[in-house]
C-alpha cells in the first residue's frame, strides 16, 4: 500500500533511511591511524553542491563499533577512521583525512553508514570564516549627513 503511493524514488530514500545508521560526529583533534596498524585509504568521493558538501566512502569491514568519524575544527577537515579489530595484518584498518573548503561547518554535519558506506554531510556557511573586515570610516567634513 505505501509502496504504490510513492514513486519508486521516493521509496528507494525511505528504505535507505530504514535500513541506516546514524554515526554521531565526533569534535576532536584528528587521531590519526592506529599505532603498529597499517592502514589503506578509501577511495573518497566528495562532492561540493550549493548548500552542503557531500562525502562517500566505501569502507568494507565497518560497523557501529568500530567507525569513527571525527572533525577537527582548527585544520577544518574530517576524519574517517575503521579499527577493525582482526588481529591478522590480512585486514588493515581504514583511515582517511579530508580537508575541507573554510565555507563548511562542521559543528553540524551528519553521517550515516549505509552497509559498507559511509554518508557525511556538511553544510554550508553563507561566508567564510575570517579575521576582520575592514571598515572604511568618513571624516565629518565629507560626510552628507551632519553628526551631531
Amino acid at each position: 500500500m505505501l509502496r504504490e503511493s510513492l514513486s519508486h524514488r521516493a521509496f528507494r530514500a525511505l528504505v535507505t533511511l530504514w535500513r541506516a545508521e546514524r554515526i554521531s560526529v565526533v569534535f576532536d583533534r584528528l587521531p590519526g591511524p592506529r599505532p603498529g596498524r597499517p592502514s589503506l585509504a578509501p577511495e573518497v568521493e566528495v562532492v561540493e553542491e550549493r548548500f552542503e558538501v557531500r562525502i562517500s566512502c566505501d569502507v568494507p569491514g565497518a560497523t557501529r563499533d568500530n567507525l569513527l568519524v571525527c572533525w577537527d575544527e582548527p585544520i577544518n577537515g574530517i576524519c574517517v577512521r575503521v579499527a577493525r579489530d582482526s588481529a591478522d595484518v590480512v585486514s588493515p584498518d581504514w583511515y582517511v583525512e579530508l580537508p575541507l573548503p573554510p565555507m563548511v561547518d562542521g559543528a553540524k554535519s551528519k553521517c550515516i553508514l549505509d552497509g559498507e558506506s559511509v554518508r557525511i554531510r556538511a553544510p554550508l556557511n553563507d561566508t567564510p570564516a575570517c579575521t576582520g573586515l575592514p571598515l572604511f570610516t568618513m571624516a565629518p567634513e565629507y560626510a552628507p549627513f551632519a553628526f551631531t
